[in-house]
This record gives C-alpha cells, structure tokens and sequence, in this order.
C-alpha cells in the first residue's frame, strides 16, 4: 500500500512538471514568434562620400610688416637747433629740410679755408712758372701743391660738418611722432625722426625654427591682414645662416600693400607650409568619432539584404579647417561615410540613410576651411 501511494504521489509530480514545462515552453515560443515580427532596430544619419582635395598642412608664426623705404634719421654730431622744417607726423619730400642745426662756426671756418686755397692756388702757380723758366726748385713746387691740396681737404671737412648738422629727407615719405624744439641742444646719435616712404609692396619678416620645412625663394605663404582677410605673399630672401641663439631662420616675403592693409612694425599671422601637399579625404567634422583607443569613423556598407550597416574604421593625419577635417589615413574615396547623427551608430548596426550632404556643400567647407 505504501508503494502504491508513493508511485502516485509520483505520477502526480511527473505531471505537474510536465505540465508547467510544456506551458512555459508553449509560452517561449510564442515570445520567439513576436520578436521575429518587432523589427530590428536601427539608427537614421546622413552620410556622404569623401572628396579628394590636395592640401599642404600649415604652421602659423607671427611675422613683422616692414616698409621697403623706412629709416630712422639721427644726429651725426653734437650741434643746437636752429630751425625745423617739419612736424612731427607730416609727409616729407625727398631733401626737403627737416633739422638745421647751427653752423655759424663751420660757415666763418669755411670762409677762412677756402681764402686759404685761393691763396695756396695762387702759390701753386706761381711756383708752377717758376719751375717752366727754372727759377724755381722742384722742392718748392711740391711744397706748394701739397699746400694746395690740404687747404681743398679742409674746406671739404668743414662741408661735410655743416651736411651733417643739415638733416633732410632722404626720400619722399611720412615722418613719425618726435618732440624736437629749436633751441634745443642734440647730442650724438640722438633720434630726429623715422621716416616711412611710400610703396606699392610690403615685406614680412618671419623666422622659422630648423626643423621647419625649407621654403625656398618663390615659395608663396599666407599672411592674415586687416580684418582677417587671407592674403598670399611669396617668399624673396632667407638669411643665410641660422641664428645660434634662436635657432631660427629669418624670411621674408613681399605682398601688395593694398592687399595687406597694415603699416611699418604691425604684427601680422602668417600661415607656412609644414610639410609638403598631399592628397586627403575631405569630411565633415560631424562624421568624427572618439573614445580610448583614438579617432574613427563610421563606413557605411550595403549587407545580403542591401542594408546599409555600420562599420568602424580608425583614422589618422587629421588637419581640421573650420567644419571640415582632412583625413590622411583610414579611409578610401569610395567609402560612404556617416555625418550627422553617426554618434548613435556601433558597429554592425542597421542604418537608415537620411538625404546625404552633397558633393558641393562639401566642396563650399573646403573652400571656407583653407581661408
């Protein structure tokens, strides 16, 4: 009796988990066959081919605008003003007069010297005929020509004293701010004024360190003028050597000046090649992607279905231009590349393309980056 009950106690539980089994699995499948009916999921982004562009990546230094026609005038010797032909800030003719400074002592010293030559002149020849008729020694004339040519040289000393204390414009062109009163005593090598002459170019000045690419005379960079405009300048001298205490290489480069708008001593970017132009793959900066292991995109592909799904591709030698990124290494011209909204992607999940960005929208970034 006792093994009766436990066979049917036994029966019962095999029954019982038979039936709760089959329910469940009855209940799996049925869940199976729902999902197989939900979609499955994916994310919508706009993509869009790369385009080639041939592209020298850039370096930026800061250069000097230098007037071709620019000196500062000062004093040669000591002297006290006595008038002023000019002020400060005014446009200057060339030789036009713009410090006197007095040479009333040079003018008597002058007019006592040149006395000297007409009588050493007379001297001269006098002792010239004397030695014609032989009445005279030879001695005796080379006194006198010696005579008459030292008096000539201090004449031309006492010339070169009053030019230097008579300071004119070397050429044509605008003076700057100086406080210069007549009366006023002016020592050695005091500054009377800077005079900026006017042309129709202007240099730049720019150093390089050593380890920069070579630019070569004729090479063109870019310069960045008034109001941020890009302007090409071209390269026409570079020092010789390179400075041992910089380390650097002195260039410069000529440009219209109406083209550059800035004056003698501006400051001014200027944009240089740092490597030599190569082709890249021209990309929005949307399509972008980073995390721990470095920078990527996402390349679109077409599976058996002719779906488009996500694959990453890492990337490198990247140049970015405004919205635009220049990608060197990773992909091809015939990858379709995920833009806007490729941040929702992961690899191998179903893509909806929305209106991909076209060729010339592209194109217009490019443009816009380089400048």
């Amino acid at each position: 009796m006792t093994v009766a009950r436990w066979f049917f106690a036994l029966l019962a539980i095999t029954g019982l988990v038979g039936g709760l089994g089959y329910i469940k699995f009855t209940q799996i499948t049925e869940a199976i066959a729902q999902a197989a009916l939900i979609p499955e999921h994916s994310e919508a982004t706009e993509a869009v081919y790369p385009q080639s562009t041939l592209y020298a990546p850039q370096t930026q230094v800061i250069g000097e605008v230098v007037a071709p026609k620019q000196v500062e005038l000062r004093t040669e010797i000591s002297g006290r003003v006595v008038n002023l032909g000019f002020k400060p800030g005014d446009w200057v003719e060339k030789h036009q007069l713009l410090v006197q400074m007095d040479v009333s002592e040079e003018t008597a010293e002058l007019a006592a010297a040149e006395a000297d030559v007409e009588l050493a002149a007379i001297k001269f020849e006098r002792a010239q005929k004397l030695r014609s008729t032989g009445s005279g020694s030879q001695s005796a004339l080379d006194n006198a020509r010696a005579l008459l040519d030292t008096s000539k040289a201090k004449v031309g000393q006492i010339k070169s004293r009053i030019l230097k204390k008579t300071i004119r414009a070397p050429f044509a062109g605008k003076t700057n701010t100086t406080v210069l009163s007549v009366g006023e005593f002016l020592g050695v090598n005091e500054l009377i004024t800077q005079v900026v002459g006017d042309t129709d170019d202007i240099w730049i000045d720019f150093k390089l360190p050593q380890h920069q690419m070579e630019l070569a005379i004729g090479d063109e960079v870019t310069a960045i003028g008034a109001d941020a405009k890009p302007v090409t300048a071209t390269v026409i001298h570079r020092d010789a050597a390179i400075s041992t205490s910089t380390r650097t290489r002195v260039h410069r480069a000529t440009v219209s000046v109406s083209d550059l708008q800035l004056i003698h001593g501006a400051f001014v970017e200027v944009l240089v090649p740092a490597a030599p132009a190569k082709d890249y793959s021209a990309l929005p900066s949307s399509s972008i992607q980073s995390d721990s292991y470095g920078q990527f995109v996402y390349a679109l592909a077409q599976d058996e279905q002719s779906a488009y799904r996500a694959t990453r591709k890492d990337i490198a030698d990247l140049q970015y231009l405004g919205e635009t990124v220049l990608i060197g290494q990773g992909i091809s011209q015939g990858d379709l590349i995920a833009t806007d909204g490729g941040f929702k992607l992961s690899p191998g999940m179903l893509v909806e393309l929305i209106t991909p960005q076209t060729q010339q929208q592209i194109s217009s970034a490019i443009s816009a980056g380089k400048h």
